[in-house]
């Protein structure tokens, strides 16, 4: 474990933290959700320290030797952060009080052990604090609630074991499961938002089947999402087996759309809203499964809280709201793809993703209009070519329902790339007067 504690001290930021807490004779550790990374060789984008003292002012200090921003997460409780400018490449430093007289107490007060692991900063002796063994836990790949009072102090925790499990392919412990039990009701005391913002969290991982299953065994997905009790039936089961089947797809995208994968990913990775990836709305969308549609997207709306956006976006996914194909012909024009992925803004990718995954769309025809989403498709309306009296001027006819139509049609000849000058606007709308049926 020398390597761990080498590779935490020799991180400049991590230095200058050690250095500021030195000079105010204050104690400050490194715990939490940073090591268990940096243990799992993963990138560590969030650093937690606690800190028995100085809690405003190091963390001002440190935001002014970075360049960064200091901003309080909670004044009333002292938590603080402070962000690097550059936005979202930076890393994110949080500061707390121990939670307790001492270190040990703080990470007794934990989640799950695998949290519960500290480093300290600044300090002569620099060691492990892991009193709990969550470095055995890692190792064996476990999800270990700290104590049994663990879902009591915080019942969201309920389903943050849930959502650990799924990103990190962890197993919960069996202790951890029976102190699960029975406490589905303690959820009331959480705030909607928070619950949100871990049910979508934990549909956005690439494989979040599992631990659905899970959260409905201990009886908290039906809670969350206001379903009736299905534990067993045959109902949940098809819902599950539907989000397996999108979930498959997804981790299969590389035979599917080969040099197109990473690009896939990266559009699904797209908030709709704060906290909400279209990712996540998408394999709500194939858990709810086909049979979903009006009544549930108010009800979801209310339980989770979904902003309009997403309430929107999910609707566009519901296929009993809207079918997917019938819309577009088999051989589709430009015009007729323009207007589907138009008209589904900004959840087309994810539709087609859906309609492939069950079977309702074939592999080349998606192929088709996926090359057509990257390469053509423009979502951002542009300035028309013509203004809306130069095409009355064209058409010899005053304001109507005839401009507004011709306009429409010249958007999408626009945005197609049929129409790119002002002249070739011009021959586009003359051509439409010998189309029946086009205008008037």
């Amino acid at each position: 474990m020398e390597s761990l504690v080498q590779k935490v001290t020799a991180d400049e930021n991590i230095r200058k933290i050690g250095s500021l807490a030195a000079e105010l004779h204050i104690k400050a550790y490194l715990v939490g959700g940073g090591i268990r990374d940096i243990l799992l060789g993963r990138e560590a984008k969030d650093l937690d320290f606690a800190l028995d003292a100085g809690f405003e002012e190091l963390p001002r200090r440190f935001a002014q030797e970075i360049g960064g921003s200091f901003f309080w997460l909670d004044e009333e409780r002292r938590q603080a952060r402070v962000v690097q400018k550059g936005g979202e490449l930076g890393i994110i430093f949080d500061f707390a009080p121990l939670r307790g007289a001492t270190i040990i107490e703080d990470l007794l007060a934990r989640d799950f052990t695998i949290n519960a692991i500290a480093i300290p900063i600044g300090s002569v002796t620099t060691e492990i604090i892991d009193p709990l063994d969550g470095r055995g836990d890692l190792a064996n790949r476990l999800i270990r609630a700290c104590t049994e009072r663990t879902f009591t102090d915080d019942p969201l925790r309920l389903l943050r074991a849930f959502r650990f499990a799924a990103s990190l392919g962890f197993a919960i412990e069996d202790s951890t499961r029976r102190w699960m039990g029975g406490k589905e009701n303690l959820l009331e005391r959480v705030a909607v938002e928070r619950i949100r913002d871990e049910i979508m969290q934990t549909l956005a991982v690439p494989v979040s089947a599992p631990s659905l299953a899970g959260l409905h065994q201990e009886g908290l997905l039906p809670v969350v999402l206001s379903f009736p009790d299905e534990k067993g039936s045959e109902e949940f089961n098809r819902r599950l087996v539907a989000l397996a089947a999108f979930e498959r797809l997804y981790g299969g995208l590389e035979i599917l759309f080969d040099g197109d994968a990473e690009w896939v990913r990266t559009a699904l990775a797209v908030e709709v809203e704060g906290g909400i990836s279209l990712l996540a709305l998408a394999k709500l969308a194939a858990f709810l499964g086909r049979d979903d549609g009006a009544e549930t997207v108010p009800a979801l709306t209310k339980n989770l809280r979904l902003g309009r956006r997403a309430t929107r976006v999910l609707g566009l996914l519901l296929p009993r709201l809207f079918p997917v194909l019938g819309i577009i012909e088999q051989k589709p024009t430009g015009r007729a793809m323009y207007r589907f992925f138009r008209d589904r803004e900004p959840a087309g990718l994810a539709v087609l993703l859906l309609a492939l995954a069950r079977d309702d769309l074939p592999l080349p025809f998606c192929r088709d209009l996926l090359r057509y989403l990257r390469d053509e498709y423009d979502p951002v309306a542009k300035e028309f070519l013509l203004s809306g009296d130069e095409v009355m001027e064209l058409l010899g006819i005053g304001q109507g329902p005839e401009v507004g139509m011709v306009r429409e049609l010249l958007r999408v000849a626009e945005s197609t790339g049929t129409v790119s000058t002002r002249e070739e606007a011009r021959s586009f709308i003359k051509n439409q007067l010998t189309k029946p049926g086009r205008i008037g």
